[in-house]
């Protein structure tokens, strides 16, 4: 009998950690002007289940994470990144995931190893960071262009989101996409 009631216990106190962890997150939340809800009707239901996010608030350096769902309609494809830091730009993120066309990229690389390639699904070579264009979506399904690319997650998130439904969702196009 002593050990289920200290099974419950434990179990009651992890609930109760969970749920802290969850009221400071929302409360961060709120102070950077965001709605943030999770009803599990995500768009992206087919995708985002696939992935184990977890959206958290780090008290002891005052930061948002989030787990982002990136989305290249064009390809049908997805990317997932687990723990994006709410003060990391959308500029730096994707200079880690796609190369960039001017030369400087080469500049203190060791070797060619190290520069960053393009995703093996741009059979059309466009993937580039200057060819890109990024749009957010808020809770309500409505995408909103990214005019700068140097803004924090953080700052895209409560200026043209808005509102978040379980994670951010990111989508990127090519400028010659939107040409045609």
């Amino acid at each position: 009998m002593e050990a289920r009631e200290r099974k419950q216990q434990e179990h009651k106190k992890a609930a109760d950690e969970k749920e802290q962890c969850q009221s400071l997150f929302m409360e961060a939340c709120k102070l950077r002007s965001l709605a943030y809800r999770n009803t599990g009707k995500t768009s992206y239901k087919l995708i985002a289940p696939k992935y184990d996010y977890n959206n958290f608030y780090d008290a002891a350096n005052h930061e948002l994470h989030w787990s982002v769902l990136i989305l290249y309609p064009e390809y049908n494809a997805s990317d997932f990144v687990m723990d994006w830091n709410e003060f990391i730009g959308v500029w730096d993120m994707l200079a880690t995931m796609f190369p960039s066309l001017h030369e400087e990229q080469l500049e203190g690389k060791d070797s060619a190893a190290e520069l960053v390639q393009l995703p093996a699904w741009d059979s059309k070579r466009a993937y580039y960071l200057e060819n890109l264009q990024v749009f957010v979506e808020n809770g309500n399904g409505e995408k909103f262009k990214i005019e700068d690319l140097h803004l924090t997650l953080g700052d895209v998130l409560s200026t043209c989101a808005r509102s978040i439904d379980g994670l951010p969702v990111l989508v990127i196009e090519t400028k010659q996409q939107q040409l045609n």
